[in-house]
């Protein structure tokens, strides 16, 4: 979260140094005092069954869902957006990809973020390489349809990670991979951007500079820019809530359940609102705290986040560390533009963690080195 605040800091309208300081200091203190605790806990000696047929089962059921999906989308949007140079066209084309039911949508995300990242981790840890290489590929094209840039990223994350720990050459090669398809779905949403636009390499230069640039900011800049126009919205514009922007405890406390992510959208694009788009305005987890409880949502937001932490750390304990940081890390980096609840239930983290306990082999199964006569 250090860039995130680098970013407000620099970009907010006032001072937020002493916002920062109660969010560092909160966090950093509950952290020491977790790491302390943890000394005492005995880690949990989970032992599940390792079932191939469990595995294989998943890998159809998920590819049969997704073929049933394409066709309740009449195809694959992206290549629908390639028809089309206009942008508020393809924007709604975008849009339209998550009217089809929350069922849809739900079981959608619950593939791309948890179960075919966690097949392709599989067949990795089993050295099992054109296994993950095809499980891989077909998801982030199947990400890749739905235009949205992070899911061809969440598809090859952990194994990135993982492999980043064993071996670069592959962890590169994977990487690689995943960003080429967000290159890809650049161009796709941004037609001007599309190679036949093109007249003369200095001209595809300079577009590939723009998507380059656009990607490494979305990454490191645009997280620090949503969260101060959060920051500035509340409590300029809109009061704090109290608690009323979090749908679970609005029915307690009898209360209508605000929207953040939609209120900030609606506030700051509302040329798009008058358009038609419905759209999310996501700041990192904290944000949401702050919106509710104002300074004292940070002191929240830090208890939550080492809560979770630990338990995401106490449960996957029984695995070496690179499997662990695999497993975790696409979570923790989504916190930047994501709320903590969010990320940890619709998002996809608690059942990442619990099925990794299932459908990875145990530590003293893996192979302790990538490559050999089957590497990559």
């Amino acid at each position: 979260m250090v860039w995130v605040w680098a970013g407000v800091i620099f970009e907010s309208e006032a001072s937020r140094y002493h916002l920062l300081v109660i969010h560092l200091a909160a966090f950093l203190t509950l952290a020491i005092i977790f790491s302390v605790a943890a000394r005492g806990i005995t880690p949990p000696t989970w032992q599940f069954p390792q079932t191939d047929r469990l595995a294989n089962l998943l890998l159809i059921t998920s590819v049969g869902f997704i073929l049933v999906h394409w066709m309740k989308l009449g195809g694959m949007p992206a290549v629908t957006a390639l028809k089309s140079t206009d942008y508020m066209e393809i924007a709604k084309l975008r849009q339209s990809v998550t009217e089809h039911g929350a069922f849809l949508n739900y079981v959608s995300i619950f593939l791309i973020r948890v179960m075919l990242p966690l097949l392709v981790l599989r067949y990795v840890l089993k050295e099992q390489y054109w296994a993950a290489l095809l499980v891989g590929s077909f998801g982030a094209l199947y990400g890749l349809s739905l235009m949205q840039k992070s899911h061809p990223v969440f598809i090859a994350a952990p194994a990135i990670v993982y492999l980043a720990f064993r071996g670069w050459r592959a962890a590169v090669f994977c990487g690689i991979g995943a960003f080429l398809c967000v290159v890809i779905l650049v161009s796709i949403t941004n037609a001007g951007l599309r190679p036949g636009n093109f007249s003369s390499i200095p001209t595809a230069f300079n577009a590939a500079t723009i998507i380059v640039t656009s990607l490494v900011a979305r990454v490191l800049v645009v997280p620090g820019q949503v969260v101060s126009d959060w920051l500035n919205a509340f409590p300029a514009t809109f009061p704090f809530e109290h608690g009323c922007g979090y749908r679970f405890l609005s029915t307690a406390l009898k209360c209508d359940f605000i929207n953040n992510s939609v209120l900030m959208y609606r506030h700051y694009f509302p040329e798009n609102v008058s358009q038609g788009l419905v759209g999310t305005y996501n700041a990192a987890h904290f944000a949401e705290e702050y919106a509710n409880f104002g300074p004292l949502g940070l002191i929240v937001s830090a208890v939550l986040a080492n809560v979770v932490l630990f338990a995401a750390a106490w449960v996957t304990a029984g695995k070496d560390t690179a499997t662990v940081v695999a497993i975790n890390f696409p979570f923790i980096a989504s916190l930047s533009s994501s709320a903590l609840q969010t990320t940890l239930l619709s998002g996809g983290w608690f059942a990442m963690v619990a099925l990794s306990l299932i459908l990875l082999p145990r530590s003293d199964e893996n192979l302790p080195r990538l490559g050999g006569n089957r590497g990559v």
